[in-house]
């Protein structure tokens, strides 16, 4: 594993983890995925991912956004239109990178990262796309964790966070908890792994709240082009409805397909037996799409 660091077009300097496989590379170069992280979550949180990867055949980036891990940018900042746009920042670093095939690169991305890949994908460059535990619009995200009173109840907060900085005012500076309300698992989870990467807890702004609640990345769907797209979800998640990803591959055009595996939550995919199941599913459909040798449709 190699760790890196690139531009993205307003300047701001992204470091990458880069997995290659063992094996050498086809005269073309080594087909990428481009892995694009859960919110707040951090590279170091994704080894597994590169290692299944490449196991496969492929190499794989997997980038820090700015504002969190390594990356530079200012800390906390979620604004999902500038990870979209540090996701087209690493399919350019792929393309000027020797040994890699920057004609045969695909984006996979979990829970928030899935919604960063889905809008990414408009890009050409993206030759196919996969969704875990993804989502295709913040509001119904943000409103599915809470009851009814409680969503208003937000959107009240969101509007006076508004009315305040239009006033000159900064926004409201809240944990990311106050924003995203996480089941048990997901308390337990982010526990877990703030515990063993201290660098990844963060605080964030109702501003950024905002900007996620306004995120539609099921707006660019279908692509035009079409181009191969896969929606993966948690039969049991309770964080991101698996509406979310039915909705999508509703809209989306052949080729493309949806996984629904029963009784895991959310943040299953990333371990056990729910995460071998992910990897097979990903396998066949990267075979079949991005792989040296298919035909990408």
């Amino acid at each position: 594993m190699e760790t890196l660091k690139f531009p993205s077009p307003s300047g701001v300097t992204l470091a990458a983890d880069l997995y290659l496989p063992s094996a050498g590379p086809p005269p073309s170069g080594y087909p990428v995925v481009v892995v694009c992280l859960g919110w707040g979550s951090v590279k170091e949180l994704m080894p597994q991912w590169g290692e299944a990867l490449t196991s496969l055949g492929f190499a794989v980036l997997i980038p820090d956004y700015r504002g969190f891990g390594a990356s530079g940018g200012e800390r906390g900042r979620c604004f999902p239109d500038e990870h979209v746009d540090d996701i087209r920042a690493a399919m350019g670093y792929v393309e000027g990178r020797p040994g890699l095939d920057a004609g045969r690169i695909g984006l996979l991305g979990v829970s928030y990262g899935g919604a960063v890949a889905v809008a990414a994908a408009v890009d050409s460059r993206c030759r196919a796309v996969i969704s875990v535990v993804g989502y295709g619009s913040g509001e119904r995200h943000l409103a599915a964790v809470r009851t009814p009173e409680q969503w208003k109840s937000f959107r009240s907060r969101l509007a006076e966070d508004r009315r305040r900085r239009s006033e000159g005012a900064p926004s409201e500076t809240v944990d990311p908890d106050e924003i995203l309300l996480r089941d048990e698992e997901a308390r337990a989870w982010r526990l877990r792994v703030e515990k063993q990467y201290p660098h990844m807890a963060f605080t964030t702004t109702l501003e950024s709240a905002e900007q996620i609640a306004a995120f539609r990345p099921e707006s660019t769907l279908p692509y035009t082009p079409p181009k191969p797209a896969m929606f993966i979800h948690a039969g049991g998640d309770t964080m991101i409805p698996v509406e979310e990803s039915r909705r999508m591959w509703r809209m989306a055009e052949d080729p493309k397909r949806l996984v629904i595996i029963p009784e895991i939550g959310h943040h299953q995919v990333h371990h056990g037996e729910a995460f071998r199941s992910v990897i097979h599913h990903i396998g066949d459909w990267l075979g079949q799409h991005l792989a040296a040798g298919s035909d990408g449709r």
